[in-house]
């Protein structure tokens, strides 16, 4: 059909429908009559009432949509549903109907670049069954189905590259799972050949021809494989649903996954997507639907009211994977579900440099190590709570010698884990610099989730504690300090035993090795005070302003004379006036030094010497001595 035909075609076809619609002057007027919904379809026992009344009535049977109501819904569903279907039967035909979608004003255009050169390319050669396929269906290519039948296939790349590229944005799978948090029922409804549901703009037809072996065709609704047919089917479901997306609907394509939390409040949300289905006439596939269901797969996850899970199928690939010759494929599957797994980028990095331009393959123990560990770690993921956003999150992040390990939980319960490889210059960081690091790039990772409502940070490293109170910051320290107080935070320090990231691996890099930590490390006595039990007593009197034979407060450090009291460590800063050197605890014990009691903990690799031994050896002694 020619453009122009296809036009008069849906002119007659709306003139046909308005003078159905119209009332007739020879209709008799009953007042008992109503209609209460714009397409009724009638079972055996609704049409026997009917008669019975004795009451003028009238029908419509249309033979294209003609359906069986007597058959058994198709899934073990609640006899509400079960009526709900067959009420709404049309909207799940067994085939799409005959004749073109209507025009609903987002068709498929095809803009050409300027001055391109239009492709002319032969048709592909063909066997004789598939030769005996395309003359009935008219394909260029064919490619099987899961089910045995065949898909429509066209090689577009040809009109492809000299067409303009429009950007219709896509939805986030992760701000698609966040929405279902709450939900105990979903349905999942899927349409039949959903692009082949959306017509081509009317002159754009010629645009999308192809050769076969019996001529030249042209495509009247939308083909597979164009460069913008994603966005116009994105467009087109944004549009039908757009009064419940968000609500009670999340749409992805041609998945449209319905969320309620209650069975009454599901079966009203199924009934008004079911209408505007109809009134869009968009059509689903009964086989490939779920109804009223608390367990749907969906977009590769498997949905839960407790959490979201993976997909058992794509597992099974995973752990059935044999060693690898090349690596992409491997890392691309498991790389989908790195949000299940604690420190993925970590773990993955020795597979990762098999990946790097110009590195040439070479399996080793490390990579073996890494993809067992992968293969085991996702064999056996965890399950992931949905966020609640009327509930306190939690952040627990840390850093490694080689990548940053973080989780965000509520009550306790994973919500999604996040790491990330070191590289570059974020290699040579400090350790310091790499725990504040990680806690910039886990904030801004979740920053979706955590800059509206009071979360807490817990952290085993104790410099992080005081980041509100340090001075003297460098410009990189600086600015990462002004973007964590963007955020309505609380800090609170963690044992590196409790603390589930990437503890491990941190253990092995100590504060020790980078001088730069000993401002930082300062701060810390603040909190040491409350558990030393050999300087309760002058701790008390001097917290309340008090001072207590030689010791004092000042600034909430406590000073014996001139020296600030610490507690707790095995190296010590021994102050002389404004100089600071850093000795060991031997040194200082065997010298007969005068006010140079200092000395403070130094993170989870650091020994913990006696106060008591401290106070007999240094306090006692050398301020007797002074």
């Amino acid at each position: 059909m020619t453009p122009d035909q296809i036009l008069k075609d849906d002119l007659a076809r709306a003139t046909q429908n308005a003078k159905q619609l119209a009332p007739s002057p020879s209709t008799p007027v009953n007042a008992e009559i109503k209609l209460h919904a714009p397409v009724l379809l009638a079972t055996r026992a609704d049409f026997a009432d009917l008669c019975d009344t004795h009451l003028p009535c009238y029908a419509l049977v249309c033979s294209n949509m003609l359906v069986s109501l007597d058959d058994p819904p198709p899934l073990d569903i609640p006899p509400a549903v079960s009526n709900l279907l067959r009420e709404y039967a049309d909207v799940f035909p067994k085939d799409l109907p005959p004749g073109l979608p209507p025009l609903r004003g987002i068709e498929h255009q095809i803009d050409l670049i300027p001055g391109a050169r239009l492709p002319n390319r032969a048709p592909y050669r063909t066997n004789p069954d598939e030769t005996k396929e395309i003359r009935r269906r008219v394909l260029v290519l064919l490619v099987p189905k899961k089910d045995g039948s065949w898909r429509m296939c066209v090689d577009r790349r040809a009109i492809n590259n000299i067409t303009i590229r429009y950007r219709y944005p896509i939805p986030r799978l992760d701000d698609m799972l966040d929405e279902l948090s709450g939900a105990i029922i979903f349905t999942k409804i899927d349409l039949r050949s959903g692009y082949h549901q959306i017509r081509m703009k009317l002159g754009d037809e010629w645009k999308t021809a192809f050769k076969t072996k019996f001529g030249l065709y042209e495509w009247l609704v939308m083909p597979f494989g164009l460069t913008n047919a994603p966005s116009t089917f994105m467009r087109l479901m944004n549009e039908v649903l757009r009064p419940f997306v968000g609500l009670f609907v999340v749409v992805y394509f041609d998945d449209i996954l319905i969320y309620s939390k209650t069975m009454e409040e599901h079966l009203e949300h199924l009934s008004v997507v079911f209408d505007a289905l109809r009134t869009a006439r968009l059509f689903g596939n009964m086989e490939k639907c779920t109804f009223c269901t608390q367990r749907v797969s969906f977009l590769g996850y498997v949905v839960t009211p407790q959490g979201i899970e993976v997909d058992s199928s794509k597992i099974d690939a995973i752990r059935d994977w044999p060693t690898p010759t090349t690596i992409r494929s491997f890392l691309g599957l498991a790389g989908f579900y790195r949000r299940f797994v604690r420190d993925f980028s970590s773990i993955a990095a020795p597979l990762h440099e098999l990946t790097k331009k110009g590195v040439p393959f070479a399996w080793g123990d490390s990579q073996a190590v890494a993809f067992n560990t992968l293969k085991d770690k996702l064999t056996h993921a965890p399950l992931l709570q949905l966020p609640d956003f009327n509930k306190v999150f939690e952040l627990e992040c840390d850093a490694s010698g080689i990548g940053l390990g973080a989780v965000l939980l509520q009550e306790g319960k994973p919500v999604a884990y996040f790491s990330e490889k070191l590289s570059g210059a974020s290699l040579k960081y400090y350790t310091y610099d790499k725990e504040l690091y990680a806690l910039v790039r886990t904030l801004q990772t979740w920053q979706h989730y955590l800059w509206h409502r009071e979360f807490i940070i817990h952290s085993d490293h104790e410099a992080l504690k005081h980041i509100r109170t340090q001075t003297n910051l460098n410009r990189r320290h600086a600015n990462w300090v002004e973007f964590i107080e963007s955020f309505p935070y609380i800090i609170k320090h963690k044992n590196g035993k409790e603390n589930v990231i990437a503890d491990a691996l941190s253990r092995r890099y100590t504060m020790l090795s980078q001088l730069d930590f000993k401002i930082f490390g300062l701060q810390t006595v603040k909190d040491q005070y409350a558990n030393d039990a050999d300087f309760k007593d002058a701790l008390l009197h001097c917290m309340h302003g008090t001072p207590w034979g030689q010791f004092h407060m000042r600034d909430g450090f406590c000073f014996a004379l001139t020296s600030c009291v610490f507690q707790q460590a095995r190296f010590v800063f021994c102050c002389y006036g404004k100089r600071m050197e850093v000795v060991s605890w031997d040194t200082l014990a065997s010298t007969r030094r005068t006010r140079c009691w200092l000395h403070t903990s130094f993170g989870p690799g650091c020994s913990v010497m006696s106060s008591a031994l401290l106070h007999a050896a240094l306090l006692v002694r050398k301020l007797n001595h002074d």
